[in-house]
């Protein structure tokens, strides 16, 4: 008996544009040529695509292009709210496990050590780490051995400096990625200090320019963590559900409020349009009447 294939992508609708389908493609094992170094964080997704299908959600009708990364929250949103009438496609997402846990504990605590700093003992002496064996020193013998490399001078264990080392692993790390990198660095860092520190959102944005603007109402964040209960235990699967009818219904709320102002804006502005055109009109036809008294000198 034939083994019937494994799915390996599905589609769906975007939110934001109705002319537009998205669709997620794990069969792209490759990255795009689009998909390259430093460039790929413009990009929601290696898996991430999507064409125009006109409306009709089913046809295509243009070419397939990766996802801008502007596109970063309705790509989320849209996809969970597709998750939560079809949630069997959660399972093919399921592979994607660095949306689970983009960074160990335990990496982000040996980074935070790296630090290029002098001390009584060692005095100015160069620092080298290993990531192999995730350790640090400042033995001269260090410098000939392959695993471990030169401290940088930057190092210093804060939130910049943990995030260079570790989007410097691996050079196709997509806006999500990244995105899901720099929470679990804030994240680490607030716990792990008692609340004695505190990542603010410019030191975010300053590694990841898009953080705010992309998101600005942390619909994405919700839709993310939504599909992370989906994917992390059957356990979580009507939890997320429920989350996904929340998030349908505040995004069907705001969108209601929105039109409402945008209508009430339209109204004032047309009516102060009328006021002015009426004061305008006024002030012609005091110009064009006829005096009703005339001097006799002037008869």
């Amino acid at each position: 008996m034939e083994e019937k294939a494994e799915r390996k992508s599905f589609v769906f609708a975007s939110l934001e544009r109705p002319e537009i389908t998205y669709k997620w493609d794990k069969a792209s094992d490759r990255p795009d040529s689009a998909f390259a170094g430093s460039t790929s964080v413009n990009y929601v997704s290696q898996y991430g695509f999507e064409y125009e299908s006109l409306g009709d959600g089913k046809t295509q009708h243009g070419p397939t292009y990766l996802v801008a990364a502007n596109r970063f929250s309705d790509f989320w949103v849209s996809m969970v709210i597709h998750l939560k009438d079809n949630p069997e496609d959660a399972v093919i997402i399921s592979k994607q496990h660095s949306m689970i846990n983009p960074v160990s504990n335990a990496t982000l605590d040996f980074y935070s050590q790296i630090k290029n700093k002098k001390s009584k003992k060692n005095g100015d002496k160069q620092r080298y780490y290993s990531k192999v064996l995730q350790k640090v020193g400042s033995q001269d013998r260090l410098q000939y051995d392959r695993r471990y490399e030169r401290v940088p001078e930057s190092a210093d264990g804060s939130f910049h400096s943990i995030y260079g080392f570790v989007t410097a692993e691996y050079g196709f790390y997509s806006f999500t990625d990244r995105y899901l990198i720099v929470l679990s660095i804030k994240k680490w860092i607030e716990e792990n200090s008692g609340g004695k520190r505190y990542v603010p959102t410019s030191d975010i944005e300053d590694v990841l320019p898009g953080f705010l603007s992309y998101d600005p109402d942390n619909d994405c964040r919700y839709a993310i963590e939504t599909i992370i209960n989906w994917i992390n235990s059957k356990y979580f699967s009507d939890l997320a559900v429920r989350r996904a009818e929340g998030l349908a219904n505040n995004l069907k709320i705001r969108k209601e409020y929105l039109e409402k102002q945008a209508a009430e804006a339209a109204e004032k502005a047309k009516a102060e349009k009328a006021k002015a055109e009426k004061a305008k009109a006024e002030k012609a036809a005091e110009g064009l009447e006829i005096p009703k008294k005339i001097k006799k000198g002037n008869k």
